[in-house]
């Protein structure tokens, strides 16, 4: 069952996450950024050059027993599989178009478990959660001028009602000098309702 972002931000796993890390410990969590597993540009590099300078908030503001006062400022809500493109290197999770060529040709596996979330009464739920508590969190620290950094990513992102709202909503209240946005798109959208991405 999902949980939201208050509940897992002071769970008993991210307060051992943090008490750990300001321990010095190693931890193996952090295995593919500790031993570059994937790739030798990992993201601790990435996010210490993003907010190395919140490293004394961190500790201030972070308890004995690892919770922490501190809220999120970096985001990568991926808000649905929904994209125009079905590229070789992708997949169903992450297409729209995949999913449904896939349904239609009856080459869903349901017995495989990364299948799970296609069954409609658990793609029901995720919907569900997606739209009324993930859209609302990342909705409230907009309002709060919180967003420093965000990942666009889908699906493809440029397809996003959600994406052009809340890009529109950063440089109207004045924060778009400060957020870092990256995006992986296809760029085969950058128009939406008159509105040009890079204007």
């Amino acid at each position: 069952m999902p949980i939201t972002l208050d509940e897992h931000w002071n769970n008993d796993h991210m307060k051992s996450v943090r008490r750990r890390m300001m321990a010095g410990e190693t931890l193996p969590e952090c295995e593919v950024c500790n031993d570059k597993l994937l790739n030798t540009d990992v993201y601790r590099t990435y996010f210490d050059r993003l907010f190395g300078h919140k490293y004394e908030e961190l500790v201030n503001s972070t308890a004995e027993d690892g919770s922490t006062t501190m809220r999120p400022v970096s985001w990568d809500y991926r808000f649905s599989n929904l994209c125009n493109f079905k590229c070789r290197m992708c997949g169903d999770v992450l297409s729209s178009s995949w999913e449904s060529e896939q349904r239609q040709h009856n080459m869903i596996n349901w017995a495989r478990s990364e299948n799970m979330w296609m069954q409609p009464g658990v793609r029901e739920q995720i919907t569900k959660f997606q739209d009324t508590q993930i859209e609302a969190e990342f909705a409230q620290a907009v309002a709060e001028h919180r967003v420093e950094e965000i990942y666009w990513v889908g699906g493809e992102p440029l397809m996003y009602e959600q994406h052009w709202r809340y890009m529109k909503q950063i440089v109207d209240q004045g924060d778009g000098a400060k957020v870092y946005a990256r995006y992986n798109t296809n760029f085969s959208r950058i128009k939406y309702r008159g509105v040009n991405l890079f204007k």
